[in-house]
C-alpha cells in the first residue's frame, strides 16, 4: 500500500473498488437474464413514452407549481431590518 498508493488508505480502497468494478463488468450474464433486462428496459421506455404523451400541462407550468411555496408548505422567512 505504501509503495502503490502513497500510504493513503483512501487511494488504496479506491483502486480496489475500481479493480473490482472492472472485473465485474467483464463478467457475462446468462442469455436469459440479459434478455430479461433488455425486455424490462424496452417496457420502461414505452411506459415513459406513454406517460409523457399523456401530459396535459407544459413542463414550465409543472415546474413552477412543483416549486411553489404553498405546495412545499414553506414557512416565510422573517427578515430583520
Amino acid at each position: 500500500m505504501q509503495e502503490h498508493h502513497d500510504g493513503s488508505y483512501t487511494r488504496f480502497t479506491l483502486a480496489q473498488s475500481l479493480r473490482h468494478a472492472a472485473d465485474i463488468k467483464h463478467l457475462s450474464l446468462p442469455a436469459e437474464v440479459e434478455n430479461r433486462f433488455a425486455q424490462l428496459a424496452r417496457e420502461s421506455l414505452e411506459e415513459q413514452r406513454q406517460i409523457e404523451a399523456a401530459d396535459t400541462m407544459p413542463f414550465e407550468v409543472y415546474r413552477q407549481k412543483y416549486l411553489a411555496p404553498e405546495r412545499l408548505n414553506a414557512i416565510p422567512i422573517r427578515r430583520h431590518n
